[in-house]
């Protein structure tokens, strides 16, 4: 009898064990796989047969649906499902089984009590963590609910369209792989209140470029950006004490700004990158040699590094370059060293007008010394120059302050010749210690106050103006004190008599509309078009509509008869040509 308790308990052992095996077996009924487990069917695999909409049942083999788990979900089929229905009595959704489905968009019943759907992308219910945005998304942007605050794993992974995500502030965590797979997702930002990035967060992601983390992060883990090929720009800001193994690896690092915080680069952070140009380093030399660095880290320890350098230097400041024009924006520049490393250094040498906008309020001393090609500032943000802020810029010739701050004393040391600043009434009429002109201007909607005198070279004045049209939009009325140009012809023109003359002394509180001749007769034009139409030359001579008391409308209608004559002579040589070209395409017809 003790014998035989002895052999029962793995006899009833091996039949339970073959009970739940059989239980467990995966069925299939219609598109679906499912396995049965505790009396309650789990999804495993759907196989679609078209890219309609996918609808889960509420039931499989008489089976109540509650789960769904796997990782090929909708990966096999050729077709990119437009959308998945899940129904209220899913309870369970497990490793996110659909990082790899080609699927558009998610729908959850309102019933459901743990999942729930916000323009397609699926979140659980109380909308804290993101699970999954498919990877088939139609749009090329999204903005997570401001309710998140986890990004779960595998969350935008394989992002086919995307190419920027938008985190709120509170999102604590980025998980597993979050972003990782994709060559499309290159804009995602790091908001002040994140802490933690879980491994292989952007593993493989071959689209982003420039990666700034905040200094709430204070976890990163290994290969978080392993294989990110197109990864030039790396801003580690926060109390980060030790970097991965593999955390960049295979990257085109090329700047690199690292915590006074780091105690150790662990061996292999940086293998198989050979890239880096420069490390930017909050620390003392004294620290910076104090930290441990193991080996195969690319070239790691052979790149430039510049020590004490403030963080607010590069941290959420954009530059970029279009047609000679440099745009600054994100961030204020603080003062630097003269021989610090500026990453918009780059464009030193080519930058002729430097536009600053939006988040910048302050321009530090050196933030653009050497910029030898710079002629034009427009700064339409309240933004305060710094002493030395344009040091040895010497051509700068043209500074436009429109969004109130102020400028410094020697703020714009070494410029050459003088500067004229272009600003409201209430900034100071000169900068003391330089060679700064005040002129007061403002602009609304198309219409451009200038407090000067235009006596000066029209093409350099025309420059600026184009320059300003090009940012600001349409200019089509200019009001100015006073008005004179040499060297380009300009015409008064009397809309009521069509009489016109040309202007050779000064005007004076004038209103100028400009028109020009388009054969027959002055035709309105924006100032966008006069002022790109003179600067290259194009634009010779045109005609005015001025509003001056100084010139009543009896002395405005002497009509110069040369002039008439030569208007004459244009009109006939014009019906001329016109008449030769009939002729030509006349006889052409016959040939």
């Amino acid at each position: 009898m003790k014998k035989l308790l002895c052999v029962l308990p793995p006899v009833i052992a091996a039949m339970l064990l073959f009970c739940f095996a059989v239980s467990a077996s995966a069925e299939t009924e219609g598109i679906f796989t499912y396995t049965v487990s505790n009396g309650a069917a789990m999804i495993t695999a759907i196989d679609p047969t078209s890219a309609d909409t996918v609808v889960i049942p509420d039931t499989l083999g008489g089976y109540p649906v509650t789960s769904i788990t796997g990782n090929n979900l909708l990966q096999r089929s050729p077709y990119v499902v437009e959308n998945l229905v899940i129904p209220a009595g899913i309870t369970e959704i497990s490793r996110n089984p659909f990082n790899v489905a080609r699927l558009s968009r998610f729908t959850v019943a309102e019933e459901n009590t743990a999942f729930c759907s916000v323009e397609g992308v699926l979140l659980d219910k109380a909308q804290t963590t993101l699970i999954s945005c498919p990877s088939y998304y139609p749009e090329t942007e999204y903005t997570v609910p401001a309710t998140v605050t986890r990004i779960g794993d595998y969350a935008f992974a394989n992002a086919r369209s995307l190419t920027k995500v938008t985190l709120p502030e509170g999102v604590l965590r980025l998980g597993n792989q979050a972003f990782a797979f994709t060559s499309t997702l290159k804009d995602v930002n790091f908001p002040s209140t994140l802490t933690t990035i879980v491994g292989n967060c952007f593993g493989y992601n071959t689209a982003i470029e420039e990666v700034i983390l905040p200094e709430s992060v204070v976890n990163i883990g290994a290969s978080a950006f392993t294989d990110c090929n197109n990864l030039k720009t790396v801003l580690i800001a926060g109390n980060v004490q030790t970097l991965p193994r593999w955390l960049f690896d295979n990257t085109s690092l090329q700047t690199v700004y690292l915590p006074a915080s780091l105690v150790s680069v662990t061996a292999e952070a940086f293998v198989r990158t050979t890239t880096i140009e420069r490390i930017l380093f909050a620390g003392s030399r004294e620290q910076w040699e104090a930290i441990e660095v193991g080996e195969s880290n690319g070239n790691f320890t052979e790149a430039e590094v510049f020590f004490d350098y403030p963080v607010a230097a590069i941290s959420r400041v954009k530059a970029k370059e279009t047609d000679g024009m440099l745009t600054v924006s994100g961030g204020a520049l603080p003062s630097l060293s003269a021989d610090s490393y500026r990453f918009w250094n780059v464009y030193a040498g080519t930058a002729q007008t430097l536009y600053i906008t939006g988040g910048v309020t302050g321009i530090g001393g050196n933030s653009f010394t050497g910029f030898s090609a710079l002629s034009t500032v427009i700064v339409d943000c309240a933004a305060d120059l710094a002493p030395g802020a344009f040091a040895d810029c010497g051509s700068l010739r043209n500074v436009i302050l429109l969004g109130g701050g102020s400028f410094a004393a020697d703020s714009f040391p070494d410029h050459g010749e003088g500067i004229d600043l272009f600003a409201a009434d209430g900034l100071p009429t000169k900068a003391e210690g330089s060679a700064v002109g005040h002129i007061p201007v403002s602009y609304s909607a198309g219409v451009l106050t200038y407090g000067g005198d235009l006596a000066q070279d029209p093409y350099d004045f025309f420059d600026v103006l184009s320059v300003f049209c090009g940012r600001y939009g349409e200019i089509r009325e200019l009001h100015v004190e006073s008005f004179s140009l040499d060297g380009v012809t300009v015409y008064y023109y009397d809309p009521q008599t069509g009489a016109r003359r040309p202007i050779t002394e000064p005007l004076t509180n004038g209103v100028i509309y400009p028109l020009t001749d388009a054969g027959g007769g002055p035709t309105a034009i924006s100032f966008n078009t006069l002022c790109d139409g003179i600067a290259d030359g194009s634009v010779t001579s045109f005609y005015l509509v001025i509003n001056d008391e100084a010139h009543p409308d009896t002395e405005d209608t002497q009509v110069s008869i040369v002039d008439e004559f030569a208007s004459f002579v244009r009109r006939a040589l014009r019906a001329i040509v016109t008449l030769l070209n009939k002729l030509f395409r006349l006889i052409k017809s016959f040939m």
